[in-house]
């Protein structure tokens, strides 16, 4: 397929915890969505792209880094890359066919964690998850329905429009809370998805990385409401702390000493610099330290929201160890 240059453009992600969908510098990454009649006129994955690539930043960053640099404003050197190739349905996988007999079909919905930013798709928690699961002699299919920038309601949007037609078993609705109607809106539809396609229901809430602030304060509570909010019989999977005891003595962390926001080298104990604390953005110094030093980095994550390889094979072991036929 013919590449389409994009122009630059930044799609926020809602969601604790979550940054920003940024596109570098005009030209330099392709043209991956665009709207989609089925859905609404959302936004959705392009189908059938080919090794389409996108350019990201890889290290914790503001909301307005992307666009400040392709005005030319701000030089942002750690950046990495990774292709994007979809199928016809519009989905990061495999063509997909009719379901077999005796086949667990799973269907994992969900934003940029869940379609694997910054990650080539054999490594994405969704396909390391399918491989988990047949190591455990399962016959099983897993579904990548994750698309940069999803809320919840474009969650909903394509499981009631084309989610029945997979003929899936098990629903991961795979990201946090967040948006219009909070927890409340997140568990029904999350729900009526569920009952659309005659599946089993589990949420998976992504991990939240030590340089994501607020949503370190707040990640236990919300798990606790939206446990509470699905009802207990839906299984909710809290990433966060499986994520963090294997980081545990790797890499630098974020702490929070009293009014100061500390960067932490876990396995020297040194400490880069003290900034005040913010529960939004870092105090800019903190970004400063990243850009100058490559080798200052959180073990697991690739920016303040995304996981990294090694972490999305933790995600896909702790979510297949959960799961039941």
């Amino acid at each position: 397929m013919k590449k389409v240059r994009l122009a630059a453009a930044a799609i926020v992600l809602a969601g604790v915890g979550i940054a920003a969908f940024l596109v570098l510098h005009r030209g330099q990454s392709d043209q991956v969505l665009g709207e989609w009649a089925a859905i609404g006129g959302r936004r959705w994955l392009l189908p059938n792209l080919d090794d389409a690539e996108i350019v990201l930043i890889d290290r914790p960053h503001t909301k307005q880094e992307a666009p400040q640099a392709r005005r030319g404003l701000a030089t942002i050197q750690r950046t990495r890359s990774y292709f994007l190739s979809t199928n016809a349905d519009r989905l990061r996988n495999a063509p997909i066919g009719p379901k077999a007999q005796g086949t667990w079909r799973i269907v994992a919905i969900g934003d940029s964690v869940t379609h694997g930013w910054g990650i080539e798709e054999p490594k994405t928690w969704v396909r390391l998850l399918e491989g988990e699961l047949r190591a455990k002699g399962r016959n099983v299919e897993v579904i990548n329905a994750g698309v940069p920038s999803a809320d919840a309601d474009l969650m909903s949007a394509w499981c009631l429009a084309e989610g029945p037609r997979f003929e899936v078993d098990e629903v991961l609705w795979a990201r946090r809370p967040a948006g219009p109607g909070g927890v409340d809106r997140y568990a029904t539809l999350s729900h009526d998805c569920a009952a659309k396609l005659h599946a089993r229901l589990t949420v998976v809430l992504s991990p939240i990385s030590t340089f994501d602030p607020h949503g370190s304060a707040v990640y236990r509570q919300e798990a606790s409401e939206v446990r509470t909010k699905v009802g207990p019989q839906v299984d909710v999977i809290e990433l966060t702390d499986v994520v963090r005891a294997a980081q545990a003595g790797r890499g630098e962390v974020l702490e929070h000493r009293g009014g100061k926001a500390a960067v932490v080298d876990q396995e020297t104990g040194k400490t880069w610099l003290e900034a005040p604390w913010s529960d939004g953005d870092l105090d800019p110094s903190i970004y400063a330290l990243f850009e100058a030093h490559p080798d200052v980095r959180e073990a697991l994550f690739l920016d303040e929201g995304h996981p990294d390889e090694e972490g999305a094979a933790i995600i896909a072991k702790a979510v297949a160890d959960r799961l039941r036929p």
